[in-house]
């Protein structure tokens, strides 16, 4: 059972996934397609995206397009992103999704969770927001999702011996697992952090999963 707190994540982030909705029905394909690929858009944070199609007399008109908002079976702490004409969003059960415009699931693939029992924290899968980002994986480019995920436990919550905090390269057009990198013994180390990508790096942060024990963060 969620805690209160997280309850109202969820009901603030369904509506973000409601809104990015929003976007596509204000907004020609072309800029929907990739206009926010990352945590407030852009590796500098400025939280803007340049559109002509959204306008002060034109916000009024904005509609919900048709099959929203999209329940997800968990909550939501992750902020959506936009890009290949798909939204893509991680929940607490463990799976990252991209959903259509239309509010349909393309794919959605479970990357793991962690627990550490009530007394510590509730159970939680993907934490923090992907990039999608353009990338050369087996010499072609691809379009590439990157998000923290992996953990102790497996969908039904059972737990897994050896489990580590990971961040995860998925195809984002199909939800394919291309590489993965194990960043911390789980359920110590948790990935809260909105991976970067840059010049052909990814970046990562890594803390501890609950500060029970306390674990030193880093940067990888």
């Amino acid at each position: 059972m969620a805690s209160m707190g997280a309850k109202v994540w969820a009901g603030g982030l369904l509506a973000a996934v409601a809104a990015a909705a929003l976007l596509f029905s204000a907004v020609p394909s072309s800029a929907a397609d990739g206009a926010w690929p990352r945590y407030l858009h852009d590796n500098g944070g400025s939280g803007y995206a340049t559109d002509a199609g959204i306008t002060t007399a034109a916000a009024k008109n904005l509609k919900p397009l048709a099959g929203w908002p999209v329940k997800l079976p968990a909550t939501i702490s992750t902020q959506p992103v936009l890009a290949n004409g798909l939204i893509y969003v991680g929940a607490w059960d463990g799976n990252e999704y991209a959903i259509t415009p239309s509010g349909a699931v393309q794919w959605k693939r479970f990357l793991g969770i962690t627990t550490k029992g009530k007394a510590c924290q509730y159970p939680i899968g993907i934490a923090g927001t992907p990039v999608v980002a353009t990338a050369t994986v087996g010499a072609a480019a691809r379009s590439v999702l990157y998000v923290g995920g992996g953990g102790n436990a497996d969908a039904q919550g059972h737990p897994i011996s050896g489990g580590t905090a990971q961040l995860f390269a998925l195809d984002a057009l199909t939800g394919e697992i291309l590489w993965h990198t194990s960043l911390g013994s789980s359920p110590d180390h948790f990935i809260w952090s909105s991976p970067a990508f840059y010049r052909g790096s990814v970046y990562v942060g890594v803390s501890a999963f609950a500060d029970c024990p306390l674990i030193q963060g880093r940067l990888v």
